[in-house]
């Protein structure tokens, strides 16, 4: 059997356990270990099972349990904090313990047995709206490592990239593109299609900032789509297939590629978007702003400045479909 040294961590950590509520009298009880917030450690485990059994605070259990604790291999020390023991794991020795697997293993390091359960992997999925940079490149080289790793642990892996090629984003690219002449927009450093479209898209927004008129222009775009104008829709896509032809050039170049795409203009050309939105509506704790319906997630856990997540525009037209 390959090694495993994960596992070998995971099973000093439970002999050392063993040991440790041995000497102390404690019921050897199997308690599954945890991962804690990395500050207290690298494993934990509860002490409330053993508390129950006990009638002790799972405190003082922690707190003599960590003590007991003996240092092993890979377990470099215990300490107790809020009725738990944390573990901290021996960095070095993990190091040298993955490096003898790898020279064990070879070429077949990491392989696992063909598993049933399948997997789609969205990632990257920027808007198309110009060239991918080093902070948008970030989720590509993130999102097709984890696809090639569950690969390698024998998942049935889809990826997938998830085009918003509709979105008001979209639609002021698209007025650029086919509102403005070249001589109007700055030069572009590439013939590439994200390259050569931005300078329309910043064009575009840099009017709209000035100039009402463009504003109003896009939203009445935004309504015609979304009100079921599939011409119109066929050619807004149109606009982010061509920038997103050069977003796919540039990911090759890093062997990044997708098994699929996901064209959120597909649910409104098929009308998607509409009866999801009114069953929405109805939901009891949908709330309306200004004319725009949101539901607060703040009692849901939700944290941060905005809980508030909307559904509609106040004009009525639906926000990420």
């Amino acid at each position: 059997m390959a090694r495993d040294p994960w596992r070998a961590v995971l099973d000093e950590a439970e002999s050392l356990r063993s040991r440790a509520v041995l000497s102390l009298g404690i019921p050897p009880i199997s308690v599954p270990f945890e991962e804690p917030d990395e500050a207290l450690g690298d494993l934990a485990f509860g002490c409330f099972v053993y508390a129950k059994r006990m009638r002790q605070s799972p405190d003082s259990i922690a707190s003599r349990l960590a003590p007991a604790f003996p240092k092993g291999v890979f377990i470099g020390g215990a300490s107790a904090a809020g009725g738990y023991v944390n573990l901290r794991v021996n960095a070095a020795a993990l190091a040298a313990e993955t490096l003898r697997a790898l020279r064990e293993a070879g070429e077949t390091y990491g392989a696992g047995e063909p598993r049933t359960e399948r997997v789609l992997l969205e990632h990257t999925s920027v808007n198309p709206t110009g060239p991918i940079h080093v902070g948008r490149a970030r989720n590509p080289i993130i999102g097709d490592s984890l696809a090639r790793i569950l690969r390698r642990a024998g998942f049935p892996v889809t990826t997938e990239y998830l085009v918003n090629d509709v979105g008001k984003q979209m639609v002021l690219m698209y007025w650029g593109v086919t509102r403005l002449k070249a001589d109007q927009v700055s030069p572009s450093d590439s013939e590439k299609e994200d390259h050569k479209l931005l300078p329309y898209y910043v064009k575009a927004n840099e009017l709209a900032e000035k100039d009402p008129r463009v504003n109003e222009e896009v939203e009445a775009l935004i309504r015609r789509f979304e009100g079921g104008e599939a011409a119109l829709t066929r050619e807004i896509s149109g606009v982010s297939r061509r920038v997103l032809s050069g977003i796919l050039q540039t990911l090759e170049r890093i062997h990044v590629g997708f098994d699929g795409f996901f064209w959120e203009s597909e649910l409104i050309l098929r009308g998607k978007v509409p009866p999801v939105v009114e069953r929405l509506r109805a939901l009891p704790e949908t709330q309306t702003q200004d004319g725009a319906y949101f539901i607060d997630m703040a009692p849901y856990g939700v944290k941060g400045r905005d809980t508030k997540w909307f559904l509609t525009k106040k004009d009525g037209t639906s926000l990420y479909p």
